[in-house]
């Protein structure tokens, strides 16, 4: 019986493997589907809606990408380290909620004044949770750097 349960345990271990492959390779296909894509688009659009809106949005993808290479490298690590670490997605976190504040950022200048307290509502909650982000990104690696030196092991990033 022990035997058909190592058969069993190898066969899952196989298979979440093949299915973090699977997720990088559609990562990187989105990756590269956002970079082409934000290059056609917002190369023609320069000169229709202007350099601020189009900033934006060049922005806002290329924030976009950051997230996915994150989500890239939490992959990585799972791949080679077996196991799921919080910080690559705290970071992810960090970088999509900064990603919203430049959006809504961007929009107060073409809001009604109805439309900015809502705005300055959203900001300010935003800031609350890039701070608690980061603070709990900092808790993290502080525990991370202190089991790494009782185990003469430093984390790899």
């Amino acid at each position: 019986m022990p035997n058909k349960k190592l058969t069993i345990s190898r066969f899952l271990h196989g298979s979440e493997r093949i299915l973090y492959y699977l997720a990088a390779v559609a990562l990187l296909v989105t990756i590269g589907y956002f970079l082409v894509s934000t290059t056609i688009s917002e190369v023609p659009d320069l000169l229709h809606t202007g350099a601020f809106n189009a900033s934006v949005t060049i922005l806002d993808r290329v924030l976009f990408v950051f997230i996915f290479a994150e989500l890239l490298h939490s992959i990585r690590i799972i791949i080679q380290e077996d196991r799921i670490l919080a910080d690559p997605f705290l970071l992810i976190g960090i970088i999509a909620v900064i990603r919203r504040i430049l959006i809504v950022s961007a929009e107060t200048q073409t809001s009604s004044a109805q439309d900015f307290q809502q705005m300055l509502i959203e900001l300010a909650v935003l800031a609350v949770l890039v701070l608690a982000l980061g603070v709990s990104y900092f808790l993290v690696r502080r525990v991370e750097r202190q089991a790494g030196t009782t185990s003469n092991k430093e984390p790899e990033y």
